[in-house]
């Protein structure tokens, strides 16, 4: 929704989806056009890990806003969420730390230009997570 809001907006916009190299069921299914199978692994990624429902009403959405896939791997992950507390003193879940860890592999590879935003909502880390994190 924020995506088709955006670009509704800022026609021109680039729009990044992003997910965790332990579990890429939505850019595996927005690349073949269906929901299909790929394995998953363990993740910080709570929300976004797990099979599509067959019928899920989100994969529409995300092909029809999304321009590229950047994942990230459990340790950008983490490392997006340790900065994110250090430095801004905010804690953020798993899924907000794949879009953070997205942007700054992005950043460093010369691609993130310009004004750039990230969406980093979500602060539910659990306490198994929060030792893995920052253990």
């Amino acid at each position: 929704g924020l995506g088709a809001a955006l670009r509704h907006a800022l026609p021109d916009i680039e729009i990044i989806g992003c997910s965790p190299d332990a579990s890429f069921a939505m850019e595996a299914a927005v690349a073949a056009g269906k929901v299909v199978e790929v394995p998953h692994l363990p993740t910080l990624s709570l929300a976004t890990a797990g099979e599509l429902e067959r019928d899920t009403v989100t994969l529409a959405p995300c092909d029809a806003v999304v321009d590229r896939w950047v994942r990230a791997s459990e340790d950008e992950i983490a490392e997006a969420m340790r900065t994110a507390y250090l430095r801004e003193r905010i804690l953020i879940e798993g899924a907000a730390g794949v879009a953070l860890a997205a942007w700054r592999k992005d950043a460093e590879e010369g691609r993130a230009g310009g004004d750039s935003c990230v969406v980093v909502c979500g602060g539910n880390v659990d306490r198994g997570d929060l030792v893995r994190v920052f253990g």
